[in-house]
């Protein structure tokens, strides 16, 4: 089996996405090794090894943070004598492709984001995170995205095969394990229909909409936040300013690999984005396949990649992104026809076996073992990225 590490420069504990692609890889028998920048969290049955790199708010020390980013993960990556370097981000690239070419190595590269689309980086350091990119992609033998706009999109601007897609979902929970958390009992017993937002706080969700929503919803509906991020006390002031603290609230965070089970037991989950940027536009939430796994139907901001799985696999509706009132009025709607809403929730169960880790990660064990028994191919497209189809 192939000796494989896997780079990220966030925080582990919470990148639920490289969690899952290094379980996976452990159990099919790999060595697996994480390089991160920390981790709080239970032991793993496999090596994570962190470095201590400080998070910079000016963008002049921002590149010097990149900079030694880039010598740790080198230093850490050659050290485990990998035989695949699994890239995450373009942050983490340089660094890969450069220890790959010290030790060859075989290197997959998995684009999360759009990240230059994302990224603080001002429009010179935009330009060659660009040049890197295509420079670097072209040389991979893996080129991995989340859905197949973002894809698209890659190929088109790098002038690469399409990369495979492997989109970012939970792992399989059985129905009979779905149950209502106790979170969900001081709503329920005032007669509260709960309209659940999961995920981090960021000022490009919409989430301020989200909560001026509750201006045009019936009291018997509460909007529930839960998560984290630098929008927090944004959020709590706006709730204070409007007077909507029976309305909207705000509750903990859990851990990233229990949003599956923490989303049973409300009525509707949202999926929040505005299009401020591309990596918005064509938005790849992981939180849309968590509440389907959850059992619950979701409303989500009308973009391309959340419009075609909400609306085709018929497991929730779209509203007008940033539109507090069509908002409104969608959740109104859902919630006012339960006979809609039992076909939405049945449906969301159905199609759980099919939007699952278990058989998006068998195309990254494909690609693994396609570039590890195969030394003589520099880039490799593996399998056909297939369409979404309703069952």
């Amino acid at each position: 089996m192939a000796r494989i590490c896997m780079l990220v420069t966030s925080e582990y504990h919470r990148d639920p996405r490289v969690q899952k692609e290094a379980k996976l890889a452990h159990e099919a028998g790999h060595e697996v090794t994480v390089i991160c920048r920390s981790y709080e969290g239970e032991t793993m049955p496999y090596r994570v090894v962190t470095f201590d790199t400080q998070r910079r708010s000016n963008r002049g020390f921002k590149y010097l943070e990149r900079v030694s980013s880039i010598v740790l993960l080198v230093h850490h990556t050659l050290a485990n004598h990998p035989d695949i370097i699994h890239a995450n981000d373009l942050d983490t690239l340089p660094a890969g492709y450069i220890a790959s070419r010290l030790c060859g190595a075989k290197l997959l590269y998995d684009s999360h984001e759009l990240w230059t689309e994302m990224a603080d980086i001002g429009s010179v350091g935009k330009k060659v995170a660009l040049f890197i990119e295509k420079f670097i992609c072209r040389r991979a033998d893996i080129v991995v995205a989340v859905n197949r706009y973002r894809a698209q999109i890659m190929a088109q601007l790098h002038d690469i095969p399409e990369p495979l897609v492997v989109m970012n979902t939970p792992f399989y929970v059985a129905p009979d394990l779905l149950m209502p958390g106790d979170w969900t009992t001081p709503f329920k017993q005032c007669g509260k229909r709960i309209v659940l937002y999961q995920g981090g706080y960021s000022k490009s969700m919409g989430l301020s909409e989200a909560i001026m929503a509750a201006n045009y919803l019936p009291e018997n509906i509460v909007l529930v936040f839960r998560g984290f991020g630098p929008a927090e006390d944004e959020m709590k002031s706006l709730i204070k300013s409007e007077g909507l603290s029976e309305r909207v609230v705000i509750i903990p965070p859990v851990s990233m690999n229990a949003m599956v089970i923490s989303a049973v037991g409300a009525d509707l989950g949202l999926a929040l984005y505005k299009p401020v940027n591309q990596n918005n536009l064509y938005a790849a939430p992981n939180k849309v396949f968590e509440y389907m796994m959850a059992g619950v139907p979701c409303v989500g901001s009308d973009l391309p990649y959340i419009r075609e799985i909400l609306c085709s696999c018929g497991v929730g509706e779209v509203f007008r992104p940033g539109d507090s009132q069509d908002m409104a009025r969608v959740i109104c709607e859902l919630l006012d026809t339960p006979e809609k809403l039992e076909v939405m929730k049945k449906r969301c169960l159905d199609q759980a076996s099919q939007f699952c880790w278990e058989a998006e990660g068998a195309k990254l064990l494909k690609a693994y073992d396609q570039i590890f028994n195969d030394s003589s191919k520099t880039h490799t497209q593996v399998g056909k990225n297939e369409s979404i189809t309703l069952n």
